[in-house]
């Protein structure tokens, strides 16, 4: 309507161009070229293996986002959890229905997103305008369920990029608070928002290999097979809260990131590899977590005593050469002592946190039972002489 009104007068203004006192004006157009998004993936902050790459492209984790946009000249949403996802066809962009365009009256805008744009996860509270800066935030409702699902490349040393999925197992990402005044808006408005996405789950990923002196390195060796591994007593389920900017930045942060789940329950989560060990550490588990907490426990090897903290349990089969005959052993370990935890005065410090990948790679070194027989020299009781005559 407005275009069409601008139209008309300029129109009117053209027929009466015959009296020398008009006067000709240009009119600018009040909104900008349409709005567009880059992306970046936060990288894990622990343990990232020197022989893995990671991509810092949203769109090798997850292909769509929703968002929420706001501007300061109103209170009606730019955006209102709409949804873009990675155009591939066409334009190799993000891309979104019915485009919107940039407010020159505007002088701030403010953009919230949370990756991938799967309906009932998040629910985002909103903010009025985009004059209550940092005011937006996101909530998971209690009962979420982060991990249980193997998503290791079994057997291989490929690259660990992404983690994606509908399933308990899927990758959950929110992006920083966005906001553009100034500078920062004339370099969006001239490119893309560019809208950095961090992951609020935890990851542990697990590999195995043997020693380089044991045997399978020989011909018609014995071999190791790990049957299963067990992640147990972590917790079950939480609820999310992200909080206001204020209130994240007044939490403490010790760690170098914030706490904002709270979990219940206990849940031990099985996997039944069955891996033949070879000298490279191949990956056999890579798992999405709950952030939590862990604690120093006295755990037996085999499992005897009570075990009320977050535990690692292997078991696995040292076969002869023609997997005729096979031995089984299994241990225990506290995950707390594995990954050294012992500064339990610093509460933050969790070995199992938001956006933090822990990778705990076990070595299976395998002694053989060896013999060496000695005789024990007999024991001179007597020594007599006896003279026959």
């Amino acid at each position: 309507m407005k275009k069409s009104y601008l139209m008309i007068a300029a129109a009117a203004a053209l027929f009466a161009a015959c009296a020398d006192t008009d006067t000709f004006k240009e009119i600018n157009n009040t909104e900008g070229p349409a709005i567009n998004f880059n992306t970046y993936a936060q990288k894990a902050t622990r343990a990232e293996n020197s022989t893995s790459t990671y991509s810092l492209d949203l769109k090798d984790h997850h292909e769509t986002f929703r968002v929420w946009g706001f501007k300061n000249t109103t209170a009606i949403p730019v955006f209102d959890g709409e949804e873009v996802s990675w155009n591939t066809a066409t334009s190799n962009a993000w891309s979104y229905t019915n485009n919107r365009y940039w407010d020159k009256a505007a002088t701030t805008y403010e953009f919230y997103a949370y990756a991938p744009a799967t309906e009932g996860v998040f629910e985002f509270t909103g903010v009025t305008n985009a004059t209550d800066q940092n005011a937006g935030y996101f909530t998971i409702a209690a009962g979420y369920k982060a991990a249980g699902e193997n998503k290791s490349p079994m057997n291989s040393d490929a690259a660990l990029v992404s983690m994606k999925g509908i399933g308990t197992n899927v990758d959950l990402m929110i992006a920083d608070s966005c906001i553009l005044n100034g500078s920062s808006l004339t370099a969006a408005v001239a490119s893309s928002v560019n809208l950095n996405f961090i992951h609020i789950l935890s990851r542990l990923n697990i590999t195995v290999k043997t020693t380089n002196d044991f045997c399978p390195a020989k011909a018609g060796g014995d071999s190791i097979v790990v049957d299963s591994i067990i992640i147990g007593k972590m917790l079950k389920s939480g609820a999310f809260t992200e909080g206001a900017r204020s209130t994240r930045e007044a939490a403490d942060s010790t760690s170098g990131t914030y706490r904002h789940w709270s979990c219940t329950g206990d849940t031990a989560y099985l996997y039944p590899i069955n891996y033949h060990a070879t000298q490279t550490a191949n990956y056999v588990v890579e798992t999405l977590i709950l952030p939590q907490n862990a604690e120093q426990e006295a755990v037996e090897l085999d499992g005897s005593n009570s075990i009320t903290k977050p535990y690692l349990y292997i078991k696995y089969h040292i076969w002869n050469h023609d997997g005729t005959k096979g031995e089984r052993f299994e241990a225990y370990y506290n995950l707390a002592k594995i990954f050294d935890k012992t500064d339990d005065a610093v509460p933050d410090a969790l070995p199992f946190n938001e956006g933090w990948q822990n990778t705990l790679n076990i070595i299976i070194s395998p002694a053989a039972i060896k013999f060496d027989a000695k005789v024990a020299p007999w024991a001179d009781k007597a020594n007599e002489n006896l003279t026959i005559n």
